[in-house]
């Protein structure tokens, strides 16, 4: 079954989102595409959080 992260990745293709792509090509236009990035990002985040399996989360904590 492997970790759930590596199931998140592996259904990648499903994840829904849109590949920004500018149309001038000039500084503006860059940030915008860059800004639309990040907000597409988030939606892939939003989504591959949905198909973690439910529970605990447990993380090994090392001695100081």
């Amino acid at each position: 079954m492997g970790h759930p992260q590596s199931r998140a990745l592996r259904a990648y293709d499903q994840y829904k989102f849109e590949i920004p792509v500018g149309t001038t090509g000039d500084t503006y236009d860059r940030y915008l595409v860059r800004m639309e990035e990040m907000r597409q990002s988030r939606l892939i985040c939003l989504q591959a959080i949905e198909i973690f399996l439910p529970g605990p989360i447990h993380g090994e904590v090392g001695k100081c």
